[in-house]
């Protein structure tokens, strides 16, 4: 690991890019929510399903409770491989949830947030929504309080958020664990001028 981490750095660093964390990507989604819900009130899922894989965290305020990689994840995404897959999503989302609520007696989650990437976001959503008795709340709903982003493809593209194109879901779940390094610079930077003005 820490072999390829180096060679990973000696490739940024050969690009003149100045490196200010290395962050795990379980803590950066972490972020993530917690920027969205900072208060220790709100325990909040984060499902992220990519075509190299899933996860869910469970966290409340700063604190990340559970994460859990998703099993099974298909590479490629269409309408016979959502039919196969989707009860064993709602398994293992529903199992994580229920042990985050019972075996470590937290409260009830209040949300989880969902995030794909192949156009699965609506299919994700609307099964999970009719199956848990969790408020599923889609990406995108949730990144537009918290960042201005603009995507590149070369040229900038502003986002209509109401009406993103797969495309533009696919990019911005790609993009959660380094907008989550970003946050985890932000909230560091606060704190070194919240010392330095004491």
């Amino acid at each position: 690991q820490m072999e390829m981490l180096k060679r990973l750095l000696d490739k940024v660093y050969a690009a003149d890019i100045q490196v200010g964390s290395v962050d795990i990507s379980e803590l950066a989604l972490r972020n993530i929510v917690h920027g969205l819900y900072p208060e220790p009130d709100q325990s909040l899922g984060l499902l992220r399903l990519t075509s190299s894989g899933g996860v869910i965290n469970v966290s409340r305020g700063e604190e990340l409770f559970l994460s859990r990689r998703v099993s099974g994840v298909p590479a490629e995404f269409d309408e016979s491989v959502w039919e196969q897959f989707r009860d064993r999503l709602l398994l293992q989302v529903q199992r994580s949830i229920d042990y985050y609520e019972s075996a470590m007696s937290q409260p009830p989650c209040n949300a989880l947030i969902v995030a794909t990437t192949h156009g699965w976001q609506d299919h994700v959503c609307g099964h999970l929504g009719e199956m848990l008795p969790v408020p599923i709340r889609p990406i995108k709903d949730e990144l537009r309080q918290l960042f201005d982003i603009c995507l590149h493809n070369p040229d900038p593209v502003d986002l209509d958020w109401d009406n993103l194109v797969t495309a533009q879901r696919n990019a911005l779940t790609a993009a959660l664990p380094a907008l989550g390094g970003l946050l985890r610079a932000i909230r560091d930077q606060r704190g070194d001028l919240r010392e330095a003005a004491a």
